[in-house]
């Protein structure tokens, strides 16, 4: 085991960080404004709350939108760039799925989903 020197650490050392580090993790779970993704540090697997650093977020009774991103994106295997946490120990990431950017994509079924959402409303009809 090494050893510390417990004299030499004070309030200057360096908070825990993955900004800068790319990971290969799973999608484990999606809600309407994070994602859940299983990554390993230190040989070992935790789970991350992850907010996209272009976060989509679709209003939180909107099922049909989320189900939709679950079909797409649960269980995944993707790529998460990781940026700082934010405020609620989220870590602020890009994730991409073969790829591309999956915010991308997100808001164009989020987007859909609101007309969608309107256009039921309006019409009493559902496209």
């Amino acid at each position: 085991m090494n050893y510390i020197n417990w004299e030499d650490i004070d309030d200057t050392i360096e908070e825990f960080s993955m900004n800068g580090q790319t990971r290969i993790g799973k999608i484990i779970n999606i809600y309407h404004d994070h994602l859940v993704i299983a990554f390993p540090i230190y040989k070992k697997i935790y789970k991350w709350n992850c907010v996209q650093e272009y976060p989509i977020f679709c209003p939180i009774d909107d099922h049909n939108t989320i189900n939709i991103w679950k079909g797409k994106l649960l269980n995944k295997i993707v790529e998460v760039k990781c940026k700082v946490f934010d405020s609620d120990h989220n870590i602020i990431c890009n994730i991409f799925l073969d790829g591309e950017l999956i915010s991308n994509w997100m808001k164009i079924i989020t987007e859909f989903s609101e007309v969608r959402l309107q256009t039921t409303a309006l019409f009493n009809i559902d496209i």
